[in-house]
């Protein structure tokens, strides 16, 4: 075994406390050795100085080093249920959660923490913490689970609600190993039927040797005689024999932990503190630590060195309260307490955040925007779902209500009133389980029959009811749930299995075969993990499969993809800092970066094959964004804050300059152009918002242009500035979009919409869609009839057999009843993955398409006309019938044969666009159409367009998919109308003036832009991979269920604004304050991905986020690939509250609560507060899985 080094700490340990007393001041108030004794477990108030290091954390006070492991997880009535121990330097033990004592005055919790609570009373607090004390055998979360103790040993021994009896948790104990010890835990539910969860086995020692839970995964563990395991596996590593972790101790002090794939991560210590953090063979990734006190100010220190060399001063008082921050740049971040809640905090950047604490819990927060917040608290409620918060009963703020909640008798939630005065009614069955939810249309959903995982099986919706299938561990296994990309429900997916860990392990898909008679297929797509849950394998149908491999550090290094019976690679470089330094495709299209001391980006480059084209510098001060310096523009865009952090100003390098205001909530409500410094705004565009933040109304130059009404919380008009007046009806058991109706200011129905829903083909489901237009102003349509047919299947309740698939569209037929009637008819056709096979009609195919073997490039296709296509080895289309297609090394589109020309800067904006109707330069970074000379023509804000020279505004009016459908100017003359295909325009009425269309993307020649990518309406594909990898598909748009689904913005499927009526609100609201929304002249809009701040990461992301230099650096630059569905532990994902209601509203309100706070400490660059609950900062690594 490793031994622990006993020697005098090293030139680098004592450069850290030497640099530590010279920044202090004069080196005699320093005092190295005063640090304080290292204590075991986390405090809730002492997060603030806990650090993420490889394999567990640091308590910065005192130098204890917490290890995390999870050795099984399981669902239960009170949630998921980690069983797993936290091992403790200062303490040389581990604790595991069944372990916990209290005997009325100590209390020892799950993390090795001991607590006070002599002095408390019955009721009170734990302060700094999520416990409260009941008395003395009885301590609940301040979320009501009530742990209950045994008055003799002390030990835990039930947790139940508040009410102390069904459903409980009990811990049963027998003498093993020569003392009292916890053999099982076990359910029992309100029937007083108990059922096994998990036992534990000890050895001789009476350690614990292994874990096998009800669904028969077992755990094992080789133990020393103080039961410290020097090998753990979990069910993973059983399952594949694998070795599992190796721990070496020396003196009971960890100093090593090696992964089943051999990755090592050394520790070492001096006085028992944690000084050293390193890997074999990744010496450049070294963390060092110093600790020590300073007299002249009676504080504690303790100084991080850092992988990318710089030097992070953590300073506090002697009850661990941290003080000051400073991070490697310089920058200061200062807190003041209030016993042991903090009360101020005061960012680098001089954003002032204050609290005001009540029974430890928040009652007051000040925010840097000026806004108040206010809580009040129901203290003898519950919420299982947030067992460590505080039930709330409401949140108000400077302008009015957030929103406040009831609870029942026995501390559920009962209602959520919103600040719109919307009210949901919830109802819970004896157990406390979510039964009725009751929306505030009168709408409402039955879940019923909660199994042992804590799930409703069954769940009534009108005379709908769904069936879900859950295996004993509590991952969704079948069920139509579609809220997350692989859930059973989305199209073609038939069911889903998982690993012992609780990975996503295969996926069951059906689809048609591609054969002269085509017949139902059935296909798997199957992943392999790695021992930590990182991504290793996926094997798909056809054979497109997918490898990772990883550094001797767990870093992704490459991935390949099997595209026409060959792998092609792309590979990721680290910077010495652990930063991913660059991403290379196999087509050469290249980014790097350029890191500063705090891992923040300063340079980003793109290159083709070795060549630069084009870079961008950025500028970073107290913590913000300064300036940009693009190779591809004449000068710097540099950028203005408010007090509270928000931009407020952009200068863009040809001189126009943009201005923004917000309100108390930090919602943007005005928006000023100016061309120059000082000149007269260009435009001012204003916005307003009702309590439950939805976008209500946008006015132009003062002049309401667009108002937005709701009721029943939902969108239920839209009035534009002509004075056309859109309307939405609902059904009443379904909410699903009834009908829409466009009429003038006195009362004339210019167009109207009605949807039927209808059960038909006995499996499957219709919707007759019927539209007629009758204009009375003129225009390209003065009478117009047509209906529209779509056949989707199966449907969910349809049958009772096992694995029913996801939907896809079946049928889709549209008929014009305008003079001689017409009609359109075609059967559609999918393969496993989600590949449109093309239109089959009377034993014939209609319309084909041809893929390659692996069926990840489409060939040829045969529909309106042939076309034959070429790809590069990444997957960008070169050809579409000989026509070139180009694009630059950051994987953005820039020309179309002859007929299409883009430049665009190194942020995807547009410099230069030339289509054949012209030429536009598009202004304030692409936000302002532009003619040829740069003069601005035109502002786009998404459902008005403004032409800027005469004032003049056209309004797009969507269908019930969210496409527009018509196009209105200020006389009310209806300009376009638009039918719809399934996947893209089908008629189109009018000059074309305006080429915003399907899913509200713009026209680009024959293609589409949709976000960030470019999207082909004759195919139902994009020409270039998916930004958000996708496991199943990367090119298929919505896997065949364009009428559930969207894409929008080109990266992953939502559900479509048929089935959320408000998301076409929402999205409205987004992209009239999107700063990445780029206007061409003549209404063409490209839009590319800009410049992106996300809390504790950093992306840059172009139009391919697998070309982002900086993707997710806290994520990456640890082997994680971003994968859509597969970062979730387990497979309940996306589903509704599991115990109660409480999260079914889905706002965390806490998250903007007083506990939010940022040390900043694993990126102390990030500028404004981060509002991070700091329970959750901390739990969520007690709850986290491996890393």
């Amino acid at each position: 075994m490793s031994s622990v080094d006993r020697r005098q700490p090293g030139w680098g340990v004592r450069g850290l406390v030497l640099i530590q007393c010279f920044v202090l001041g004069a080196t005699t108030s320093c005092a190295p050795g005063g640090a304080f004794v290292p204590e075991p477990g986390v405090h809730e108030y002492r997060a603030l100085l806990m650090r993420d290091v490889p394999e567990g954390r640091v308590n910065l006070a005192g130098g204890n080093f917490l290890h995390r492991r999870v050795d099984l997880s399981i669902d239960s009535l009170f949630g998921v249920l980690e069983v797993g121990a936290v091992y403790n330097s200062a303490s040389r033990a581990w604790q595991w959660p069944f372990d916990m004592t209290y005997d009325g005055e100590n209390f020892l919790d799950d993390s090795g923490a001991v607590h006070d609570l002599s002095p408390l009373a019955s009721g009170q607090a734990v302060p700094g913490t999520h416990w409260v004390k009941l008395d003395a055998q009885s301590i609940k979360t301040k979320g009501g689970l009530v742990h209950h103790f045994d008055p003799d040993s002390h030990r835990l021994v039930t947790v139940t609600g508040i009410d102390g009896v069904r459903p409980a948790l009990v811990f049963s104990s027998a003498w093993v190993g020569g003392g009292l010890r916890t053999t099982g835990v076990t359910q029992c539910r309100v029937d007083n039927i108990c059922r096994w969860i998990y036992s534990i086995a000890y050895d001789a020692n009476g350690c614990v040797s292994r874990i096998q839970d009800k669904a028969g995964r077992r755990a094992y563990f080789q133990n020393d005689a103080h039961c410290r395991p020097w090998i753990a596996r979990d069910a993973l590593d059983v399952a594949r024999d694998w070795p599992g972790r190796r721990y070496a101790y020396s003196d009971g002090i960890l100093t090593s932990v090696t992964n089943s794939e051999g990755e090592r991560v050394e520790y070492t210590y001096r006085e028992g503190r944690l000084v050293e953090v390193k890997s074999p063979g990744a010496e450049d990734q070294t963390l060092g630590f110093a600790y020590g006190f300073q007299p002249a100010r009676e504080l504690f220190f303790s100084v991080v060195s850092d992988a990318r060399g710089g030097l992070s001063f953590y300073r506090y008082d002697d009850e661990q309260r941290l003080h000051e921050l400073q991070d490697p740049a310089g920058g200061l971040t200062r807190f003041t307490w209030s016993g042991r809640r903090p009360s101020s905090r005061v960012g680098p950047d001089g954003a002032r955040t204050n609290w005001v604490f009540e029974e430890d819990d928040p009652i007051r927060i000040e925010l840097p925007s000026g806004n108040v917040m206010l809580y009040s608290y129901a203290p003898e409620a519950q919420n299982r779902d947030r067992p460590r918060q505080r039930p709330f009963s409401q949140i108000t703020d400077s302008l009015g209500l957030v929103e406040e909640r009831s609870y029942d008798g026995r501390g559920h939630l009962l209602s959520v009133r919103t600040g719109a005065e919307d009210l949901y009614w919830f109802s819970h069955d004896e157990e406390g389980m979510l039964r009725l939810l009751t929306e505030p249309s009168g709408a409402s959903t039955w879940h019923n029959d909660y199994g042992e995982h804590g799930h409703a099986q069954n769940m009534i919706r009108g005379s709908t009811m769904i069936h879900r299938v859950f295996d004993e561990v509590g991952n969704l296994v079948e069920g139509p749930d579609k809220r997350m990309p692989l859930d059973p429900g989305r199209p073609g997916i038939r069911k889903r299995s998982f690993d012992q860990d609780r990975n996503l392990l295969s996926i069951e898909m059906t689809g048609v075969a591609d054969t002269e008679v085509p017949a139902t297929e059935l296909g798997e797509v199957s992943f392999a993990y790695r021992s930590d849950g990182k991504i290793a394998e996926i094997q798909r149908p056809y054979g497109g499969d997918s490898i990772f491999e990883y550094d001797g550090t767990g870093r992704l290094t490459e991935r390949r993809d099997k595209v026409d019976g060959e792998w092609q690679a792309q590979t990721y470089e680290y910077s010495q800092g652990g930063d991913i330094f660059a991403v290379e495709l196999p087509n050469g299209m290249r980014s790097e970066a350029v890191y500063d001391i705090l891992g923040r980006p300063t340079r980003l480059s793109y290159l083709r094959s070795g060549v630069t084209e084009q870079t961008v510098d950025l500028a970073w001060s107290g913590g913000r964004l300064q300036s940009l310096l693009d190779s591809r523009r004449p000068g710097a865009e540099s950028f203005g804050y408010d007090s509270g952090g928000r931009r407020i100003s952009v200068q863009f390098p040809e001189g126009e300059v943009l201005e923004r205001e917000f309100d108390l909530r930090s919602r943007e409500v005005t928006r000023r152009y100016r061309m120059a410094p000082g000149a007269p705004p260009l435009r001012t565009i204003d916005f307003a918002y009702d309590l439950a933040n939805r976008q209500t109304r946008i006015s132009d130059q003062g002049e309401v242009i667009l108002h937005r009404s709701f009721e029943q919380d939902r969108l239920a008009e839209i009035t534009y500035g002509n004075g056309l007046i859109q309307s939405l009806e609902y059904a009443p058991e379904s909410s699903l979009l009834k009908a829409i109706a466009l009429v003038d200011g006195a009362g004339w129905t210019i167009a109207s919409t009605e949807i039927d829903w209808t059960e038909c083909r006995s499996v499957a489901y219709c919707i007759q869609v019927s539209t007629t237009i009758d204009s009375v102003t003129g225009g390209p349509v003065d009478y117009l009839s047509v209906d529209e047919n779509y056949v989707m299947g199966p449907r969910p309740e349809s049958t009772s057999t096992e694995g029913t698939p996801g939907a896809r569209l079946g049928f889709w037929s549209q008929t014009f009843y305008t003079g001689a009637p017409s009609s359109r008819e075609h059967h559609y056709l999918f393969d496993v993955l989600g590949n449109w096979l093309g239109a089959f009609e009377g034993g014939d195919w209609t319309s084909h398409f041809i893929y390659n073997v692996e069926r990840n490039r489409l060939l040829s296709s045969d529909r309106h006309g042939h076309h034959e296509y070429e790809w590069d080895e990444a997957g960008f289309m070169t050809t579409r019938d000989g026509v070139s297609f180009s694009w630059n090394a950051a994987g953005l589109l820039t020309g179309i044969g002859d007929s299409v020309e883009l430049e665009l800067d190194t942020l995807g904006r547009p410099i230069l666009i030339r289509l054949p109707e012209g030429i536009s330069r598009p202004l304030f970074g692409g936000m302002v159409g532009g003619d040829a000379n740069r003069q601005p023509v035109s502002l786009d804000l998404g459902e008005v367009k403004i032409r800027l020279e005469g004032g003049d505004r056209i309004y797009r009016h969507h269908d019930f998919r969210g496409n527009v459908q018509m196009v209105s100017d200020d006389e009310r003359r209806i300009l376009e109308f638009y039918t719809y295909s399934p996947f893209g325009v089908e008629s189109q009425f009018g000059e074309g003036l305006d080429t915003k269309t399907f899913a509200q993307g713009q026209r680009l020649d024959d293609f589409l832009v949709l976000g960030s990518r470019v999207y082909d309406p004759e195919t139902g594909r994009f020409i270039s991979p998916d930004p958000v990898y996708h496991p199943i598909n990367q090119f298929a748009y919505t896997l065949g269920n364009p009428l559930t689904f969207w894409d929008p913005g080109g990266q992953t499927a939502e559900v479509s604004p048929m089935n959320n009526p408000i998301e076409m609100a929402e999205r409205a609201a987004s992209v009239a304050g999107s700063m990445g929304a780029v206007l061409l002249a003549g209404g063409s809009n490209f839009t590319s991905l800009p410049l992106t701040l996300l809390g504790v990461g950093f992306l840059v992301i172009s139009a391919l986020s697998r070309l982002v230099v900086v993707y997710y650096q806290f994520l990456v630059a640890k082997g994680h690939v971003t994968i859509e569905d597969l970062s979730t532990v387990g497979g309940t994902e996306g589903l509704e509250a599991p115990q109660s209601a409480q999260s079914v509203m889905g706002s965390d309100l806490v998250a903007c609560s007083p506990l939010a706070l940022s040390t900043n400490r694993s990126s102390p660059w990030v500028g404004g507060p981060l509002q991070m609950l700091l329970a959750g900062l901390l739990m969520t690594w007690l709850r986290r899985r491996r890393r």
